[in-house]
C-alpha cells in the first residue's frame, strides 16, 4: 500500500497545529527548550515535493548546532511526510560526510567539533 499524505485525513490548520504541539510535548519531555525546534512548515502530504528544501535545511540545522542526537521519522512509516523527511535527513546526513571528506582532503585532516554538551539542541523535523 502506498504511503498516504495526513491532508486526507484532517484539515490542514488542524494537522500543523496537532503536529506542533505534539513535537513541543516530546521536546518538553525530554527536558530540552521549544527554541531548540525548527518548524518548515511545508504544506501536509507534500514533503515529497520538498525532499531538497527540507535536506539543505537540515544540513544548516546540523552545521549550526552540532547536535549530539537526532530524531527522525521511521522510513517505512506509511505517511509520505514522514518518508521524505526521512529520506531528506538522510540525504543531509550524506551530504554532511561528503563535505567533510572534502575539506578534510583539501586542507589536511580536520577534526570532528565536538558537540557543545550534552543537551545540544535536538533536531525536530515535522513536514507540517
Amino acid at each position: 500500500m502506498a504511503p498516504r499524505p495526513h491532508r486526507d485525513l484532517r484539515h490542514p490548520e488542524t494537522l500543523r497545529t496537532t503536529r506542533e504541539a505534539g513535537a513541543m510535548e516530546a521536546v518538553h519531555r525530554l527536558g530540552a527548550s521549544s527554541e531548540s525546534v525548527t518548524f518548515l512548515r511545508l504544506p501536509g502530504g507534500a514533503a515529497n515535493h520538498h525532499v531538497h528544501e527540507i535536506t539543505h535545511a537540515v544540513v544548516s540545522m546540523l552545521n549550526s548546532w552540532r547536535p549530539q542526537s537526532v530524531f527522525v521519522n521511521y522510513g517505512k512509516d506509511p505517511t509520505s511526510d514522514h518518508v521524505a523527511v526521512n529520506a531528506a535527513v538522510r540525504a543531509a546526513f550524506v551530504l554532511m560526510v561528503a563535505l567533510l571528506r572534502y575539506s578534510s582532503i583539501q586542507s589536511g585532516l580536520v577534526p570532528l567539533r565536538r558537540p557543545r554538551s550534552i543537551a545540544s539542541p535536538i533536531l525536530a523535523m515535522l513536514s507540517a
